[in-house]
């Protein structure tokens, strides 16, 4: 047999040698199976450790150190990274002692445990819960670092960075204050890129409102020059020239229209000079029967001679008007 196996089946002797004498004590001295029971998880031997208490929490007569052994009982789990029976351990331990000795510890475990799973939120408040009981703890620095990692986790970094300051002023022997600088560091640079984001965000946005701008502008142009190419269009249209034979057609057009506007003016001074010369004879009538001249009639008149005068002036002014635009070619 190799002196491996001899160690081995040496260990093993030992161990159920040991665990049988815990059992045999344990009806008359709970106390100290608890003791051993203890001494195996001191020697990172959890699993053992966790039959002997497991035991013990099935004993009647071991109801006095029921606490201990269910603290005991967690950590093992704990060790074992059993997370499901840990929890649950804990909480049975919280709710049945809640005044125990050992509940501080409980919660900074529950913290720790919680932390591990990423539950942040819920870990936060445990360790608030294990600094308010116990400030004083001998964990107290290392919940206060737990404390203000789950605030990093969080996005809370203002909060965290003046706990991890905290730590580091009030505990510098603490073998968490290493981290806890590196943590402070690391919060500077996140404020710092922070900042070159917001500053990278305000750039943009400005770019963008400058595009938006020039665009808004340039389309403003691109209108106006539309709009004035039109009417530039419009008024080559209009200013273009005609041949002779359409002008000299327009013009005789206008002359026709001018005659036979002046006919009808003709027409209407010979109504009114009818008019008024009946108006006379009346008025020559009353005179020899010796009644009142008719200062109507002689109104009636002037108005028909100033009226005979304008169209006269009129006629003339066209015909002038027409021997101009002749001459100048129908410009």
């Amino acid at each position: 047999m190799s002196k491996q196996r001899i160690a081995i089946l040496i260990a093993t002797i030992t161990l159920v040698v040991t665990v049988s004498g815990a059992f045999a004590q344990q009806s008359a001295d709970p106390v100290k199976v608890l003791e051993q029971g203890v001494a195996l998880f001191a020697g990172e031997r959890y699993q053992d450790a966790l039959s002997v208490f497991s035991r013990l929490l099935a004993d009647p007569k071991a109801q006095a150190i029921r606490g201990d052994v269910m603290y005991w009982t967690a950590l093992c789990y704990v060790a074992l990274n059993d997370a499901v029976n840990a929890a649950k351990t804990m909480d049975a331990f919280l709710a049945s002692y809640p005044n125990h000795p050992y509940v501080a510890d409980i919660l900074y475990q529950q913290g720790r445990l919680l932390f591990n799973k990423s539950e942040f939120e819920p870990a936060l408040r445990v360790f608030v819960s294990f600094l308010e009981k116990a400030p004083e703890h001998e964990m107290a620095p290392s919940s206060i670092f737990w404390t203000a990692e789950c605030l990093f986790n969080l996005g809370r970094l203002e909060e965290a960075e003046k706990l991890y300051r905290n730590l580091v002023e009030k505990h510098p022997k603490n073998v968490k204050v290493e981290a806890a600088g590196y943590r402070i560091s690391l919060i500077r640079f996140k404020y710092r890129e922070d900042e070159l984001l917001k500053l990278l965000k305000w750039s943009h946005e400005e770019t963008l409102r400058i595009v938006e701008e020039y665009q808004r502008r340039e389309k403003t142009y691109e209108q106006a020059v539309a709009m004035y190419q039109r009417r530039l269009g419009e008024a080559a249209r209009s200013t273009a020239k005609v041949s002779p034979e359409q002008e000299t057609a327009q013009l005789n057009i206008r002359i026709d229209d001018l005659t036979i506007a002046l006919a009808e003016r003709d027409a209407k001074i010979a109504e009114l000079t009818a008019a008024l010369k009946a108006a006379e004879r009346k008025t020559a009538d009353a005179s020899s029967v010796g009644t009142a001249p008719q200062t109507g009639a002689q109104k009636d008149r002037e108005a028909m001679l100033d009226i005979k005068a304008h169209a006269l002036d009129l006629l003339a002014y066209y015909l002038e008007w027409l021997a101009t635009n002749e001459a100048k070619g129908g410009m």
